[in-house]
C-alpha cells in the first residue's frame, strides 16, 4: 500500500525486500533490493542486505562488489562493516579483514557477531590458536550466539585439543 502512494521510495522496496527475506523469498527479496538501488544506487541499507543475499546464494564476487559499495559510502557502520567482512573472507581474503575487525571490536568490544568473523579469519588463515582466543572472548560474551561454539569447538580440534572439543560439544548439547 505505501509503494501505492510513492512507488519511487527505495526505503519502501528495501523495507519490503527485509521482508520477503524474512518469508524466505529470494527473488522477490532480490527484486526489491535491486529496485531500491536503481532507484537510488548508494542506499547502503539495500547495498548490504543484497550483499548479504548474495552471500547466502553463494554468489560471493556480487557479495563483495554490493559490500565494497556500502563499506565506501558508510565505513563506520557494524552491520556494514560484517558484511564487507564476510564478502572479502569469502573472496580468498581473510588477512585483510582482521584490521577491519579489530578495529571495529575496539570500538564496540560487545559485538559478538564480530568475534565470530574476527575468530573465522584466523581460523581460515590456519591461526588456530588466535582463532580460538577470538572465539573464546565471543562466547563469553554471549554463549548462545548459533555459531560460536561450533566454530570454537572446530578450531579447537583443528589445533589437537581434539578432548576440550568434544567437552565444549558435550556440554552444549547436554
Amino acid at each position: 500500500q505505501a509503494l501505492a502512494l510513492d512507488p519511487n521510495n527505495s526505503d519502501m522496496y528495501n523495507c519490503l525486500g527485509t521482508i520477503e527475506f524474512a518469508q524466505n523469498q529470494v527473488d522477490p527479496t532480490m527484486a526489491c533490493y535491486l529496485r531500491a538501488l536503481q532507484l537510488n544506487p548508494n542506499h547502503v541499507a539495500a547495498l548490504n542486505n543484497l550483499s548479504g543475499l548474495y552471500l547466502q546464494l553463494g554468489r560471493h564476487a556480487e557479495a563483495f562488489a554490493a559490500a565494497q559499495h556500502a563499506y565506501q559510502l558508510e565505513p563506520g557502520v557494524p552491520e556494514v562493516i560484517l558484511t564487507y567482512t564476510e564478502a572479502m573472507q569469502n573472496n580468498g581474503q581473510p588477512a585483510a579483514v582482521v584490521p577491519i575487525l579489530t578495529a571495529l571490536l575496539e570500538r564496540n568490544p560487545r559485538l559478538t557477531p564480530a568475534y565470530n568473523s574476527l575468530g573465522n579469519a584466523y581460523h581460515r588463515m590456519g591461526d588456530f590458536p588466535n582463532a580460538i582466543a577470538i572465539y573464546r572472548k565471543g562466547y563469553a560474551l554471549d554463549p548462545d550466539f548459533p555459531k560460536m561454539p561450533n566454530n570454537l569447538a572446530l578450531a579447537l580440534y583443528k589445533n589437537n585439543q581434539a578432548d576440550e572439543a568434544i567437552a565444549l560439544l558435550e556440554t552444549i548439547l547436554a
